[in-house]
């Protein structure tokens, strides 16, 4: 395991930024996604373009993009867990 991180750490040195300042990036992170969730909520009641080509355009991409926001929240919790949770009851 210790290998493993070493050669991750060569390869990509910011990651070595984030373990050190992993609060400041939860804490952006979460007002970037419930930013987010709250443009996509707003964007919910407002309707399409009338042009036929933007039209399907909008109606393809709306169902997709609070597909990726929900799928972006999962992770966020996932990595959250994994930072601050768990630690607490398995070290």
């Amino acid at each position: 395991m210790g290998g493993v991180f070493v050669s991750l750490t060569t390869a990509v040195p910011q990651i070595q930024f984030i373990a050190e300042y992993k609060l400041f990036v939860f804490i952006i992170t979460a007002f970037l996604l419930a930013g987010g969730f709250f443009l996509t909520r707003s964007a919910r009641v407002v309707d399409c373009p009338i042009d036929e080509s933007q039209r399907d355009v909008c109606r393809t991409v709306k169902p997709w993009t609070r597909i990726i926001l929900y799928i972006s929240i999962g992770f966020y919790v996932l990595g959250l867990l994994f930072a601050y949770v768990l630690p607490i009851f398995f070290v």
